[in-house]
């Protein structure tokens, strides 16, 4: 009986000593040995690990697929894709082997700032590549209008604007949330720009407010600027929400006179009080303004000289010199116990008759059957 010896060798192939093969590039390779999965795994975009896209913001009459992009993928096993944007087009969402991905943005980019989204390709094994996208602004951010400061009350509400360096006109309207709930940014800004009474220039200065609004209700304030050519900014949508009615402080102003050389006048508070400010009105054109505005210029005054504000707990009667004076305007904004400032302002604006009693007339009282907008100068 003959007995053969079989004699079996191994060589080694030349390659790395941690049994990853060297393949040069940004190659994602994954398994050493060993493990369940596929040893070796990679996936890239365009030949690297990573790629980046950008799109424009402003479809020009056009639709997104115009402006499709591709991106080489190549992997050793099945992939599937995940984004982080719904507004972002990407196909296929699975795949393997060599393949084009097609990628486009749905919908136009219609704000002032840049937008971005991420898509990842990720293997079975956990290789994974990653195409970061951009899709630039639509409109130019120094043609942007916003409100800037908001001053809210239980019946109205005011605001100045902030306004981007090449604003020459712009338009301004409030509506509430069902009124947009099927209207897109051009319709909006359509129907604000063909009315020229909404129209102004940050020249102008005003202060805008809405009077006789409804308590605890939302609004929309609908902004947008124009260039000296006639191109339009993003529409800039802020919500407000008027403040209670019900339970709120306030300081109450009655008994109005005059002397020959002083105003008087008496304040009663209510039993929601805390505290309250008074400020004594000079500026002329604040004389038949809303009570929204004069809030807003009440809050802006006690910003600007806080000194002259002093908190008062108590009601009381006053005095303030009259020099030669016939119009006397003088308002009141309580604080409640909550540390919040009312809803409500109280405020007279009048002016002497010449009867013996030397009594006044109440020139200015808010219009309740009027809701609209109104402008005031600073």
């Amino acid at each position: 009986m003959m007995t053969m010896t079989l004699s079996i060798g191994f060589a080694s192939c030349g390659g790395d000593d941690d049994g990853n093969s060297n393949t040069g590039g940004n190659i994602i390779n994954h398994g050493e040995g060993g493990g369940g999965g596929a040893p070796n795994a990679s996936i890239q975009v365009n030949g690297s690990s990573s790629a980046n896209l950008a799109f424009i913001g402003d479809f020009d009459g056009k639709s997104g697929i115009d402006y499709k992009q591709s991106v080489a993928v190549s992997s050793t096993e099945q992939w599937t894709m995940t984004k982080d944007a719904d507004w972002l087009f990407v196909s296929p969402s699975t795949g393997n082997g060599t393949l084009e991905l097609v990628v486009y943005p749905t919908n136009e980019n219609l704000t002032s700032s840049d937008r971005t989204a991420t898509i990842i390709l990720s293997t079975f094994s956990g290789a994974s590549a990653t195409i970061s996208v951009t899709q630039y602004a639509g409109f130019d951010a120094e043609l942007q209008v916003s409100p800037n400061t908001i001053v809210t009350l239980a019946d109205g509400f005011a605001f100045d604007f902030s306004f981007g360096s090449k604003v020459k006109y712009y338009y301004v309207s409030r509506y509430l949330p069902s009124a947009l709930d099927r209207k897109t940014d051009s319709e909006i800004i359509a129907e604000m720009s063909s009315n020229d009474t909404n129209r102004d220039t940050p020249t102008d200065g005003y202060v805008t407010s809405w009077r006789n609004q409804s308590p605890l209700t939302e609004y929309i304030i609908c902004t947008v600027g124009y260039d000296a050519n006639g191109k339009h900014g993003a529409l800039t949508k802020t919500n407000v929400k008027t403040k209670s009615s019900s339970n709120q402080a306030a300081a109450y102003i009655s008994d109005v006179k005059y002397s020959d050389t002083n105003w008087s006048w008496t304040t009663t508070v209510n039993g929601y009080v805390s505290k309250y400010y008074m400020w004594f009105i000079t500026n002329t054109k604040l004389y038949d303004s809303t009570d929204a505005a004069i809030a807003w210029f009440f809050n802006d005054a006690m910003k600007k000289n806080p000194s002259n504000f002093a908190p008062i707990a108590q009601g009381d009667t006053w005095t303030a010199a009259r020099n030669g004076s016939s119009i006397f305007h003088v308002a009141t904004w309580a604080v409640g116990v909550d540390g919040n400032f009312s809803g409500i302002i109280d405020r007279f604006a009048g002016s002497i008759n010449s009867s013996p009693a030397k009594s006044m007339v109440k020139n200015y009282v808010e219009k309740v059957d009027e809701s609209k907008r109104f402008k005031t100068f600073k």
